[in-house]
This record gives structure tokens, sequence and C-alpha cells, in this order.
């Protein structure tokens, strides 16, 4: 109950957010070395292995708590979505001069093609009784999507062609506000 209340707390903030309210440069290394240690945690626990692959230095002008938050949601899915023994990685990539993608791949159970629409919307979710015995609230993509939307890019999902899922988020490495 708790994480719900959370969770509601954290979207109601975000969804009336116009813009990013702590903006900061830092290099993502920092970043990924931060969460990795929550991350080892949550995926160590169901003998799951997390995986990243960056090229060094890549920096970028975000709100790293958001960005941090952003990860954390998208990664717990993909260990809840996988079984015992999978991989979860976490690919960042350059795009461009002026953009950075993130990608989240599982080797979990997929999401069917008329799902896809609706992951990002509120309380959706692809495997109810999974989701309840996993401790989901719902709410963890759509604020994903928030997120992205505060630092203006793009999330989109994809099947991964060895099984499970792709999630890949696209968004500037110099945050722009409304009026640059």
């Amino acid at each position: 109950m708790v994480r719900i209340v959370e969770d509601m707390l954290t979207i109601t903030r975000i969804e009336n957010q116009t813009k990013i309210s702590s903006e900061e440069e830092f290099s993502l290394k920092s970043l990924v070395e931060n969460l990795s240690y929550t991350v080892e945690g949550v995926v160590s626990s169901k003998g799951q292995k997390f995986v990243v692959e960056m090229p060094n230095p890549l920096m970028i002008s975000a709100d790293w708590i958001l960005l941090e938050h952003m990860l954390l949601n998208l990664i717990s899915n993909a260990s809840s979505y996988s079984s015992e023994g999978k991989t979860i990685t976490l690919k960042i990539l350059p795009i461009k001069s002026d953009q950075v993608q993130f990608q989240v791949i599982d080797q979990g159970i997929g999401i069917q093609d008329e799902d896809k629409i609706r992951i990002f919307e509120r309380f959706f979710r692809v495997d109810k009784n999974r989701s309840r015995k996993e401790g989901g609230t719902g709410l963890g993509l759509s604020i994903v999507k928030h997120i992205v939307r505060l630092h203006h890019g793009s999330v989109k999902v994809f099947d991964n062609p060895e099984g499970g899922t792709i999630f890949s988020v696209t968004i500037p490495t110099r945050y722009q506000t409304e009026t640059s």
C-alpha cells in the first residue's frame, strides 16, 4: 500500500511539471554506478544477471534523480517479467551528436502487440497475476513516460528477437527549456 501511495504522489508531481526542476551535467557512468548497487540487489535475489554496455565517457545535462527513477522502473519491470537465471541488459548509446538512447533489454515473457499501446497507461498490467505477486503498482511505466516527456524525449517498446522485450528511451544530451 505504501508503494502505491508513493507512486501516486510521484506521478501526480511529474504530470503537473512542465520542465525538470533540477538540471545538472553529469557522467552517465556515475549514474549507472550508483544505480547498479540497487539493481544488483533486485536481480541477484532472482538469480538474474545485470549487464551494462556503454561507451566512456558520456555526459548528459538532465535531472539525475528522474533519470535514475526512470531506469530503476524499467530495470525492475524487466526483472519482474523475466525468470530466474535470465540477463537484464542496460545499453546506453550516443545517437547523433545531441541525443542518448537507453535500452533496457530483458529475456522475459514479452508483451503482446495489443498490449503495447496500453502499457504506459496508469494501472495497466500485462500480466495481472504476476504483477500482484511481484508487488507492482501498475504505475511504473506511466511514470517513465512522464519522465521522458519532461526531458523532451521518446520511449518505445520492441520485441527482443531473443525473446522478451526492449524498452528504448531517447532523450537530448542537453536539456532544452521551452524558450531555448
